[in-house]
């Protein structure tokens, strides 16, 4: 897919591998049921967070893939 959404650590994250203008009708509705899921798990996290909460911890960077 080139473009998604998920729920990582308290945070939205946004993936894209191409220009969104080339978005086909099947990849739109994949990265607009992305957005929901996304969407919800925020809304969980916010009502019932975690026991062990890292959004405020300091992560080392991820290492470059080439």
């Amino acid at each position: 897919m080139k473009a998604r959404i998920e729920f990582d650590r308290g945070k939205l994250v946004l993936h894209s591998d191409g220009p969104w203008q080339e978005l086909t009708e099947y990849e739109f509705l994949h990265l607009f049921a992305s957005c929901c899921d996304a969407g919800r798990a925020l809304a969980m996290h916010k009502v019932y967070p975690p026991a062990t909460d890292f959004t405020e911890v300091e992560f080392p960077p991820e290492p470059v893939i080439p």
